[in-house]
């Protein structure tokens, strides 16, 4: 036991000795780890940032609404009548419920100058927001954020409105926008001369139908008038995630597999480089009894601390600049700031220490071939 011990703490003090005397070497291994597990974490972080934002779109829009988008332009807006799109969707009343919107081009503005999206509100409509009192207030704003029952002033144009602050419906959050002002049916005359953008939520009231009523408003948008009508159904989401995550998982397997190869590459070059700098060290160790696998184990249980070592490097570095980064390349902030600094860190990234390590491990065999080399041979 004594002697294990002498030789354990020999072998370390040699390796600290060597990496004192060649940098190069611990430094190579481990900066190319490091730039490997750092892009790596990266993009697998980016993938699960995808999924979550496809999630909560789902969530929004519920498992039962489709989202209908026509933008009509000049001189459509003129010549057809604002709910001409209604009448051809007429066929989808006996399957739910049609909710639609005249989104007008102007934007609703506070003093502070944020603008809102602004909606004409049809009859038909209004019966189906019951929670809404529109009997009363004329003007409706939307909002999670200020205090229902309050009341706010804003400007559209130059026409200033005192709209009444209602929480947003459950049917409203399919559109996807967080805050927005509702008004009469009656100004979409007058504000939507230039074009106007129809949206139409369409509520289900049989989930087990939703394919055959996606078939079906798809038969329905072979009609001319109809044919830049965007549809977005909740299974085309439900599809979209889950080629995602299907992509996700072979990106991650891949770069996994990458990560490997590409380090053991790396270590086993520089194995081989360091095994010819201390050729006759290496001879003299066993010469002095020590056992080529002795040396051997040395030489793997190195190249394992390095390669962790820079990997949760890597992982750290990228967690400190993740906000940075995410919001760089077009990420909304609200979805990159919700994914904890620790998802560097989870089961989805832990294949990439996986990785390292088998990288590591494999980088150490060509040093196999000269450990156990015949002590004669080397000296001669």
């Amino acid at each position: 036991m004594k002697l294990l011990i002498l030789t354990f703490a020999y072998l370390w003090k040699d390796t600290w000795h060597r990496w004192f005397e060649q940098p190069g070497s611990p430094f190579a291994k481990g900066l190319i780890a490091t730039i490997l597990t750092f892009t790596s974490g990266l993009i697998i972080v980016s993938f699960s940032l995808q999924e979550k934002t496809l999630r909560l779109r789902l969530e929004k829009m519920g498992m039962n609404n489709i989202v209908m988008t026509k933008l009509v332009s000049f001189p459509e807006s003129q010549n057809l009548p604002i709910n001409y799109i209604e009448g051809y969707l007429n066929p989808l009343n006996e399957y739910g419920d049609l909710i639609s919107f005249t989104q007008i081009p102007q934007r609703a503005k506070k003093n502070n100058a944020t603008t809102y999206t602004v909606l004409c509100v049809p009859d038909q409509t209004k019966y189906m927001l019951k929670d809404y009192p529109f009997e009363k207030e004329a003007f409706i704003f939307v909002s999670d954020v200020i205090p229902e029952g309050q009341y706010v002033s804003l400007f559209i144009d130059d026409l200033k409105v005192q709209a009444f602050v209602c929480k947003k419906h459950e049917s409203l959050r399919a559109l996807g926008v967080d805050e927005l002002l509702l008004i009469p049916d009656q100004w979409a005359s007058h504000f939507a001369q230039s074009g106007y953008i129809k949206k139409i939520i369409f509520r289900n009231n049989e989930q087990s139908k939703l394919e055959a009523i996606t078939h079906l408003i798809k038969n329905i948008c072979n009609e001319p008038l109809l044919k830049n009508l965007q549809v977005i159904s909740p299974l085309h989401l439900k599809k979209e995630l889950d080629t995602l995550m299907s992509i996700s998982s072979r990106w991650k397997y891949g770069l996994a597999i990458l990560l490997s190869v590409v380090l053991a590459i790396v270590s086993g070059t520089i194995s081989i480089l360091e095994y010819r700098q201390n050729l006759y060290v290496y001879a003299l160790f066993r010469s002095m009894g020590l056992s080529s696998f002795s040396l051997f184990l040395r030489h793997l249980i190195e190249n394992l601390f390095i390669a962790n070592i820079a990997a949760c490097i890597a992982l750290l570095t990228a967690s400190f600049l993740h906000n940075l980064f995410f919001s760089t390349f077009g990420f909304s902030s609200q979805i990159s700031k919700s994914i904890p600094y620790l998802i560097y860190f989870n089961h989805e990234n832990s294949i990439l220490f996986i990785a390292v390590s088998i990288g590591a491990l494999l980088g150490g065999i060509p040093l196999l071939f000269g450990l156990f080399k015949p002590i004669g041979k080397i000296l001669e």
